[in-house]
């Protein structure tokens, strides 16, 4: 077990060094998701009413399309330097390393955007408890999102025009997430429960971390092959 835990923060830190080098692309994810968020109240106009309703739909598509600008990136490097075939040889659990690579993607383009809620909820006047709703949705949601992506990625690996097949794949398989995301945020905003809503999202983390790591790892022995 610890060998197993090990090895995953070694090829979480890995690939966290690696973003960290790459500073451009992590980037690009959080500005495209503050740009689209800022848009819409530029677009719709000043109507607080509309704009509160509108807050929970806009800043989870938005956290949705702002993740899949990364998918792509997720094993395409190593693919391409031979860093992937050498760790489908590795005797260690291919899982694991999969593991270890989603857990990097979702620090890398997922939790800035957790961190970056507070201030775009804002912009559409939510209130303290609708916006913290939000942050906790967006912390059990966007894992998922980088574990079922994992899985499209690992489909898609070496594709060409891969990236339209990517989100093809990817984005029905993420219509639950985003609906338990947006429903959780809509009950706070109405003053209706919402534990419910955040029971199903952590229910489905919990279901993502145990069988997508297999199924990405036999994704990419099929993409090699």
């Amino acid at each position: 077990m610890n060998k197993i835990l090990l090895l995953l923060i070694m090829v979480t830190r890995r690939d966290l060094v690696l973003a960290m080098r790459r500073r451009a692309d992590v980037l690009t994810t959080l500005i495209f998701f503050v740009m689209v968020v800022s848009l819409f109240p530029l677009g719709v106009g000043p109507e607080t009413d509309m704009l509160r309703k509108m807050a929970p739909g806009v800043l989870w598509v938005s956290a949705l399309l702002a993740s899949m600008l990364s998918l792509g990136r997720l094993f395409s490097a190593d693919y391409l330097d031979g860093t992937l075939e050498q760790m489908l040889l590795a005797p260690q659990s291919l899982s694991v390393l999969v593991l270890g690579k989603m857990a990097a993607h979702w620090m890398v383009s997922g939790l800035p955007l957790v961190l970056m809620t507070p201030v775009l909820g804002l912009q559409f006047d939510m209130p303290l408890k609708a916006v913290g709703v939000l942050m906790l949705s967006l912390l059990l949601g966007t894992p998922v999102l980088s574990m079922i992506g994992a899985i499209g990625a690992a489909l898609t690996l070496g594709l060409r025009g891969g990236g339209v097949l990517l989100s093809l794949l990817v984005l029905p398989l993420c219509i639950p997430v985003l609906i338990f995301g947006t429903g959780a945020v809509g009950a706070a905003t109405d003053g209706l429960g919402y534990s419910s809503h955040l029971s199903l999202l952590g229910a489905l983390l919990v279901l993502a971390a145990v069988f997508t790591p297999w199924v990405a790892a036999q994704a990419l022995r099929i993409s090699m092959e």
